[in-house]
């Protein structure tokens, strides 16, 4: 078994439904799902948030070499968690009861500008971002909607600059393979890093799925290289504010 680590938002489900698919474990989907979560086969791969779970000698740790890319996944697939339980676990039960008045969640085609209309509404369905939710919820106005530039503020120092999401991992004794999370936006660092891990697992992979898998995953986001920074959105918005900061958040080819 090969655990693939790393944080919501760094397509860690989709890795292991793509591995799934080229090692003969599972066939191609038909049907695409919003998100990858329930899709894999869970024979030699298992996707891992928590690093405390990550129990095996083989670790693939996929991380945010891109931050506006896992802050736009983040925020437009990971809060879709929400439709399978919820999130919150503050103390304080008007919360939950708040969230039960809302109404049913349609996440079909959902973007960047749905999360923005009405963050407090979806911010509890990412265990990850649910401890924000009494500050999104004190910016945001009766009809959900936010204050702009404290959800940008809040976007620089929580999201995009925090050092919990972006620093190194220590896993002494295993046999670690990093790979970035822009290898899912081009179709060239898809090959290249599958054949890595190949390589480094000793994997035999039927490549000739790659193309068909990358798009497939392409098929289910919102957003893309020519978007997460003119799309108008605040989270773009705050890319460009944050200064000396652009080139770690979107690090150049």
């Amino acid at each position: 078994m090969i655990n693939i680590h790393g944080h919501h938002g760094v397509h860690i489900n989709f890795l292991t439904y793509a591995l799934d698919v080229c090692v003969g474990d599972r066939d191609l989907l038909t049907t695409l799902p919003n998100q990858f979560a329930d899709t894999s086969a869970r024979n030699n791969f298992f996707a891992r948030v928590s690093i405390e779970s990550v129990d095996q000698d083989k670790v693939i740790w996929v991380y945010p070499h891109n931050r506006l890319f896992f802050a736009y996944n983040l925020f437009t697939r990971a809060v879709q968690h929400i439709l399978e339980g919820f999130y919150y676990e503050g103390d304080d039960t008007s919360v939950k009861e708040w969230y039960d008045t809302l109404p049913k969640y349609n996440f079909d085609n959902f973007t960047i500008h749905d999360w923005e209309s009405y963050p407090a509404r979806y911010i509890c369905g990412c265990g990850m971002i649910s401890e924000h939710f009494h500050y999104i919820k004190s910016i945001s106005k009766e009809d959900g909607t936010v204050d702009k530039h404290k959800m940008i503020w809040w976007y620089l120092k929580e999201i995009l600059s925090h050092h919990r999401y972006y620093g190194d991992i220590k896993l002494s004794g295993k046999d670690l393979l990093k790979v970035p999370n822009t290898m899912f936006y081009d179709i060239e660092q898809f090959e290249h890093y599958m054949k890595a891990i190949e390589k480094q697992f000793n994997l035999t992979l039927d490549m000739t799925h790659i193309e068909t898998l990358y798009d497939q995953l392409q098929k289910t986001l919102s957003f893309g290289h020519d978007t997460v920074r003119t799309d108008g959105s605040y989270l773009s918005e705050a890319y460009l504010n944050s200064g000396k900061l652009k080139d770690i958040i979107y690090p150049p080819e």
